[in-house]
């Protein structure tokens, strides 16, 4: 074990390179990093949980929301973990999340979006295709996977009635028709052969990659909510949104209401130059 003394800038050195794949995301992580360096200069021996107390401190005078200093801290620990593995730290402490305000609801990021689909279609190709096609559909991963080859009609795809969602007829965006495109020569549907339990592991294993392991809501799901969340951000009414999405209660869309434009009036302007066509 060393005992030379570090600082979170050497770290970055050594380490930084090797903790994200290539991605927009490495590149935020990075960032994050090089921030907390500027906060924190001093070398250590050993960090502590008072200096992680010192760093959210900072972030927050620095107009940073607690769902923000969770991600930035996210990235500290892991490089502080990966120094700790090869002995040029003895200890890295439990860094223990902020609360964050429950009426947010996480989507993705554009990058981490981008991220994620990488990483899982290194895992197998047909497990990028499926993110891709969730985020682009808001079908849950059950409904996904239980499409057959005669529920898809040209560039359209109807997703039968299941106990927790509404029978419905979805248009295809040229990415989403593309990845099953992509997958005609699987026999009984474009996602067929995917296990919801082996696709969970993958998912579990992509998200420790990227740094995301600690946020809890990062899940399957948080695809079905960026997908809802972009329509209603540019647009588009609830009405219209849970019936894309299968629900059956209308409350359960109310959670999506923080990402309504209220002043999105070019929609009203395309609606009636449409008419006068």
């Amino acid at each position: 074990m060393s005992n030379t003394p570090m600082t979170i800038s050497r770290l970055i050195e050594f380490l930084g390179d090797d903790l994200w794949s290539e991605s927009k995301y490495r590149e935020s992580a990075i960032i994050f990093l090089h921030e907390i360096a500027d906060i924190k200069r001093d070398e250590f021996v050993t960090f502590r949980d008072d200096d992680y107390i010192e760093i959210a401190n900072e972030l927050r005078k620095r107009n940073n929301k607690n769902s923000t200093i969770n991600r930035k801290i996210n990235a500290l620990t892991k490089l502080l973990r990966a120094a700790q593995k090869i002995g040029l730290i003895p200890h890295v402490p439990t860094f223990k999340r902020l609360s964050e305000d429950r009426t947010f609801l996480r989507v993705l990021s554009k990058e981490e979006e981008v991220a994620i689909i990488r990483s899982m279609a290194l895992k197998t190709a047909i497990y990028g295709s499926l993110v891709e096609f969730l985020v682009d559909t808001g079908m849950t991963v059950g409904e996904a996977i239980a499409i057959r080859w005669e529920n898809v009609e040209g560039r359209l795809v109807h997703i039968p009635e299941t106990t927790k969602g509404a029978a419905r007829t979805l248009p295809l965006t040229n990415r989403a028709f593309r990845a099953i495109a992509d997958l005609t020569g699987e026999i009984r549907g474009p996602f067929g052969r995917v296990e919801q339990p082996k696709f969970r592991i993958a998912w579990n294993e992509v998200k420790s990659e990227l740094n995301l392991d600690a946020d809890q809501a990062v899940v399957p799901t948080i695809l079905r909510h960026t997908c809802a969340s972009r329509l209603v951000g540019h647009g588009l009414n609830l009405y219209l949104v849970q019936h894309w999405l299968g629900n059956r209660d209308y409350k359960s869309m109310l959670k999506y209401e923080a990402f309504h434009r209220a002043d999105n009036f070019n929609l009203c302007v395309t609606a009636l130059e449409d008419i006068q066509r």
